[in-house]
């Protein structure tokens, strides 16, 4: 998502419309592992929500998490990522994203149980979006 649908969505001065734009264009940067511009995003969503009591439509620190780690910021991004409320836990993109930052600090076994939690949760509930990160 381009700086031009942001420069949009803050146009209309819509709250709701503002966070998901820039929650989506963080999500998108994480995809194209771009962290320091999806952690930014993010924030700005992050912020925009709370001023306006909004529910976000992915979990902020999970996705914080997940760019904390890839900027090399592993074990404050696994942390966030493990400080995940009990909705987001069990789902396929949490695990997906435990698991990559259990294999950035080498630990391969932990890696690979997530992983074999996640596809179980993939196929439980259909969940497909974090494929991504399992295979990074």
């Amino acid at each position: 998502m381009g700086a031009e649908a942001l420069a949009f969505a803050e146009s209309l001065a819509h709250p709701y419309t503002m966070m998901e734009t820039f929650t989506q264009a963080g999500v998108i940067r994480l995809l194209r592992r771009e962290p320091r511009e999806a952690l930014s995003l993010i924030d700005r969503a992050v912020s925009i929500a709370a001023e306006w009591h909004l529910q976000m439509p992915h979990e902020p620190g999970l996705l914080r998490g997940a760019a904390m780690v890839d900027l090399g910021e592993v074990g404050e991004g696994l942390n966030q990522i493990r400080l995940a409320p009990v909705r987001a836990r069990d789902t396929a993109h949490h695990r997906a994203t435990l698991a990559h930052a259990l294999r950035r600090i080498g630990d391969q076994a932990g890696a690979l149980a997530e992983i074999d939690e996640a596809i179980a949760a993939a196929v439980e509930g259909g969940e497909r979006w974090w494929e991504w990160n399992s295979i990074a």
